[in-house]
């Protein structure tokens, strides 16, 4: 069963017929098939979603291939689901469970700032912890989300330059 466990199993214990699709699938192309599947489900958490977006980059997919076979949708600031999986795979470089990936699932942060600060961590312009106390600083309302977004871009954009190693200058 790829996908309907849950109602496949209410419906056995209650006698009642539910229609079923078989397929003829090696193991990529069923996991393939659970990821849309699942994706495409509500109450999927960001990490989730990116866990799956990182993997599917280990595989080799592209971008592009992976935001069409996850359905991504774009939002109005990532124009197509192939940016949208990028933004999903820097998430990935978040600490899983850490407070900014919190804020992120709770909508106080959005995820364009969230990839941003995942960005800077997987190219080793940012150090995760103090990436995670200046989400803590949004958290408890001392640092407003778009202060926070314009530290990270400075960080990044410094340690890109040269002009500084990890960290970037972030708490100048």
């Amino acid at each position: 069963v790829v996908a309907g466990h849950n109602r496949l199993e209410a419906a056995k214990r209650l006698g009642v017929d539910v229609p079923v699709r078989y397929t003829d699938a090696t193991g990529d192309d069923l996991l393939k098939l659970s990821r849309e599947t699942n994706m495409q489900n509500l109450g999927m958490s960001n990490a989730t979603i990116a866990s799956s977006v990182r993997q599917m980059v280990d595989e080799g997919k592209s971008f592009d291939e992976i935001g069409r076979a996850l359905k991504l949708s774009p939002d109005g600031i990532a124009k197509t689901p192939g940016t949208m999986a990028e933004r999903y795979y820097n998430f990935s470089f978040l600490r899983e469970g850490s407070n900014l990936a919190r804020l992120t699932d709770q909508g106080i942060l959005p995820m364009e700032i969230s990839a941003n600060a995942g960005r800077g961590i997987r190219n080793g312009a940012l150090d995760q912890a103090e990436v995670e106390s200046l989400a803590f600083r949004v958290s408890d309302n001392r640092l407003n989300p778009k202060k926070f977004d314009d530290i990270l871009k400075r960080a990044i954009k410094r340690s890109e330059e040269g002009k500084s190693s990890q960290m970037g200058g972030l708490l100048e």
